[in-house]
């Protein structure tokens, strides 16, 4: 049963955010995950405050959106408080760094209800803090670490699987990966499930990149265009689907990154050979911009390689639109054949074939998926989710000690 209180303060430990000055963020998953909290938490009467680490800052307090954010390089900060703490507290406090000091002093100014830390963060330093605190998992973190060089990994992922362990409350929005972190690291407590919440309320749209299409047909990716979100899937059938269907274009929307020594836009249009200039490419957008090019697709398609909880795929899913997306990452959001599409990750040959049966479906057929896509979104309410999400806090501040 959930405490009953008026309200509580409550702090994001986050690697980003999202502030007016930091448009790099705009596509950014975490951000926009802490984002959708933290609005919903504030709107339901609770204070959120948001604490990013950037080496090498100086601490900087912004307000977004009636957020209150704080920026800084916290784990060079401030020795000198630090020596004064372990002084004050005759040698019982032992405060190993500037976030734990700025969290110590904080709980002193107000105290701080909960913590919930990313668990992105785990890969420098949990905190030694004695204040309620859970770990909201964002990645499958040994996928990405597969997919990416990473300097020094073997220790990253020693620190991670080591301070992932020693979490009394553990959270996230997916089966799957919730189910391969237990497992993985032989973990007897539980972790819970609780999904992320959709809202597509944006205010007004901009359809200027809509326009620039002149009514073509095609089908869209958004997202980073990189070989883990399966770009590379994309570039190897893309001339099939081209020859296939005369008529069709395929848009992209997003950051680039580069497949060896090449863009993979490049790929792409290079694979497509005399169909290249069927080939659209927009940079990372607003949603403001980004929606009405997603009402106007034929489909999404998001072949990604390992996937957390896609916002991506909810969003056009809200907005009634087919979604491609891979198994098993896209399981618990898609019922195939019912509400979108699966395909094998990593597999150019099935994804082609998926592409093929959604542009041959019938009509009727077409728009009962369309519906039932937008019907799955409904369970990801950002006031319902936020209350499970209150609900969770709760539980874990009585049971804390």
């Amino acid at each position: 049963m959930a405490i009953m209180r008026k309200s509580l303060n409550i702090y994001f430990y986050s690697p980003e955010f999202l502030n007016d000055n930091h448009s790099d963020l705009i596509d950014g998953g975490i951000a926009h995950q802490y984002y959708k909290w933290a609005s919903e938490l504030i709107r339901q009467g609770n204070t959120v405050t948001v604490v990013v680490n950037k080496k090498g800052a100086k601490l900087n307090k912004i307000i977004f959106k009636g957020i209150t954010v704080f920026e800084g390089d916290f784990f060079a900060f401030h020795k000198k408080i630090r020596i004064f703490l372990f002084i004050l507290s005759f040698g019982r406090l032992y405060l190993k760094t500037g976030l734990e000091i700025f969290l110590f002093l904080k709980n002193l100014q107000k105290r701080i209800d909960i913590i919930q830390i990313c668990s992105d963060c785990l890969l420098k330093e949990l905190p030694s803090i004695r204040i309620p605190h859970c770990v909201r998992i964002s990645c499958d973190i040994w996928s990405l670490f597969s997919f990416y060089y990473v300097n020094n990994s073997n220790k990253l992922l020693e620190r991670y699987e080591k301070q992932l362990r020693s979490c009394k409350n553990i959270f996230g929005p997916s089966n799957y990966v919730a189910n391969r972190i237990k497992n993985k690291l032989k973990l007897t407590q539980q972790i819970d499930v609780i999904e992320t919440p959709i809202d597509i309320n944006i205010g007004e749209e901009d359809n200027s990149f809509y326009y620039l299409l002149e009514s073509r047909r095609y089908f869209l990716y958004f997202g980073t265009i990189s070989r883990l979100k399966g770009c590379k899937n994309l570039a190897d059938i893309i001339y099939k689907v081209l020859d296939k269907y005369k008529d069709l274009y395929f848009v992209l929307v997003g950051k680039q990154c580069k497949e060896g020594n090449v863009l993979l836009v490049d790929l792409i249009k290079q694979n497509a050979k005399e169909y290249r200039d069927r080939i659209i490419h927009f940079d990372k957008m607003s949603h403001n911009s980004l929606f009405p090019l997603i009402r106007g697709s034929e489909f999404c398609v998001l072949p990604s390689l390992t996937e957390n909880f896609s916002n991506s795929c909810l969003e056009a899913m809200s907005l009634s639109k087919i979604v491609i997306g891979t198994s098993p990452f896209f399981n618990q959001i898609i019922d195939n054949g019912v509400s979108g599409f699966l395909c094998n990750s990593n597999d150019s040959n099935d994804l082609y074939l998926t592409i093929c049966n959604v542009l041959s479906l019938p009509l009727d057929k077409r728009k009962e998926i369309e519906n039932n896509a937008q019907k799955r979104v409904v369970s990801c309410n950002p006031q319902k989710l936020t209350n499970d999400l209150l609900n969770y806090y709760h539980r874990i501040i009585k049971e804390w000690c």
